[in-house]
């Protein structure tokens, strides 16, 4: 798969598929895969990058050095105009010659070292997409790698609880309270029946008994009256 191949899969797959792949773990292997063959693209970039970097220097250097003899040539020249302006010998004019030629070098080297920084800029281009889509898909990685743990944690709680159901725990705890609930009432009778004999339960029914007969005394007082001669 090439570079820009990856760039559009990791870019295109949506979240339904990312999801769906992660929970088989397929995702997190491509999404590996996709940074194994990314830094090794990275590592092409580089080393073509070194490559026209060294051109670039090669061809200054090569500049400079054609530069330095078209000068040489230059003033021999014009030293030998100044002694001999009709140059009866021809010096001047040879060392003429090799000024033009030197200046066709400069000039063709210079054309080449244009192109190779061209090259190097967009290759330093190529090279930083590339290392922001590694560092995307080293995101990616670590955030698919915590959504499979919260997964599996998910999974091992919706595990436990299943666990819990065969095993009856949850019926076994209703059954203990209910337990609970009888000896409490348990003793509450008992502790009620203990005390019926006691002279406070036997307070208790006298006052009671004195309770319900309360009023009688009033009307019978009210009866004989109305029973009096007037």
């Amino acid at each position: 798969m090439g570079f820009f191949s990856r760039l559009f899969r990791l870019g295109s797959a949506s979240a339904n598929e990312m999801l769906d792949n992660l929970e088989s773990g397929k995702e997190v292997e491509l999404t590996k895969g996709d940074i194994r063959a990314l830094k090794k693209d990275e590592a092409k970039v580089l080393e073509g990058l070194a490559e026209i970097k060294a051109s670039i220097v090669s061809l200054e250097r090569d500049i400079k050095a054609a530069r330095t003899r078209k000068d040489s040539y230059e003033n021999n020249a014009m030293a030998l105009l100044q002694k001999d302006p009709e140059d009866a010998s021809g010096l001047a004019r040879q060392n003429a010659i090799e000024v033009e030629a030197e200046e066709e070098k400069i000039y063709t080297l210079h054309e080449q070292l244009v192109q190779q920084t061209k090259l190097e800029m967009e290759t330093r281009e190529n090279l930083r997409t590339i290392q922001q889509a590694i560092r995307s898909a080293d995101n990616d990685l670590k955030l698919m790698s915590s959504m499979s743990a919260a997964k599996r944690s998910a999974d091992k709680a919706r595990t436990g609880l299943a666990g819990l159901g065969k095993s009856n725990a949850l019926d076994r705890i209703q059954d203990r309270k209910k337990k609970l609930m009888h000896e409490m009432e348990k003793s509450r009778a008992l502790q009620e029946i203990s005390q019926e004999g006691s002279p406070q339960a036997l307070e208790d029914a006298t006052r009671k008994a004195l309770a319900n007969n309360a009023g009688a005394n009033k009307l019978e007082e009210l009866r004989k009256k109305l029973e009096a001669p007037k």
